[in-house]
């Protein structure tokens, strides 16, 4: 079977930020990192991970709000958990995704609002900790911003320029027009974005749906930040920790190999190295937060096999 360019060209980027992790770490002393950290710590870390799960539901389930169909929250959450078995097996979490609009639609959400509402979530998510970790830069080094933490600033900014045009008629409509004989690619989200912020309901939804967000990213970031102290990590800039961190994140997004793998960690070692972060404390630290990702997805997939067979008997 032969790949398309963009899919050989996402596999290549993996490899090749596969290869500069080997080449950055020395592999050696990771088992030096992990013989000596902290398991109560780390262990803290990974139950307030756990338990961030439940703030993301409540997101997700705020952006379905326009479709008018309910959706019982504990329901939702078998669902985000169900849906980290498919992220973990298939590139960037489109996997988790498809899984997560396809058991929403069997229970009346029209797919194009889901579809919206996934994009939506992963976009807004993004957003808040690209936010909270400019924040946290600029206030413990107001003087230290670099071009990175630029960088991650033009996301909020663009988000909520996006946001707000999408408010105007005018642009919809002629966005519409633009699209209108298009249904791949990012003219297939630019018109479920259309679909989706038609609904008057659409901005109140964004806005509360905002709030988690905030509050899931923070923990995000502080569950990052503490595993690096519970392997004995002494950042050199604590600012640029966070802005590492989230870069981390982007990384991990991108539709490359499945579970962000060589793309997350290359990002974690090389920007956290900028924070003075030893290359094998960084990829350690990667390696412990996709651990506690793994545990949510086994616990979602031991879900799926469960009523699997229960349906079954």
């Amino acid at each position: 079977m032969k790949l398309p360019p963009l899919r050989i060209i996402q596999i290549g980027a993996a490899v090749l930020a596969m290869g500069f992790v080997v080449w950055m770490v020395p592999f050696r002393d990771l088992g030096q990192v992990i013989e000596h950290a902290n398991v109560a710590v780390l262990i803290g870390a990974w139950l307030v991970y756990l338990a961030s799960y439940l703030i993301w539901t409540l997101r997700f389930r705020l952006l379905l709000a326009i479709a008018g169909v309910p959706l019982p929250f504990g329901e939702l959450l078998r669902v985000n958990l169900e849906a980290q078995a498919g992220g973990i097996i298939l590139p960037g979490g489109v996997g988790g995704d498809a899984l997560r609009i396809a058991a929403i639609a069997q229970r009346g959400t029209p797919v194009p609002v889901g579809l919206a509402a996934a994009l939506l979530d992963r976009a807004l998510g993004l957003t808040t900790v690209a936010t909270l970790a400019c924040i946290a830069a600029i206030a413990i080094s107001p003087g230290g911003i670099g071009p990175t933490t630029l960088f991650i600033a033009a996301l909020p900014v663009g988000f909520v320029i996006f946001v707000s045009l999408m408010q105007v008629n005018a642009v919809r409509n002629r966005l519409a027009r633009i699209g209108a004989n298009h249904e791949r690619g990012i003219f297939r989200a630019i018109n479920l974005m259309i679909a989706y912020f038609s609904h008057p309901r659409a901005p109140r939804a964004i806005v509360l749906a905002s709030i988690p967000s905030f509050l899931n990213s923070a923990i995000q970031l502080v569950v990052l930040r503490a595993v690096l102290y519970a392997i004995g990590a002494h950042p050199e800039s604590e600012h640029l920790v966070y802005v590492g961190c989230t870069m981390g994140m982007l990384a991990g997004a991108i539709p490359a190999l499945p579970g962000g793998w060589g793309t997350a960690d290359a990002a974690y070692v090389f920007f956290l190295e900028r924070a003075g972060v030893l290359p094998a404390a960084a990829l350690t630290m990667s390696l412990m937060y996709r651990l506690f990702w793994y545990s949510a997805g086994f616990g979602g997939a031991a879900i799926i096999a469960v009523r699997s067979r229960l349906r079954s008997v």
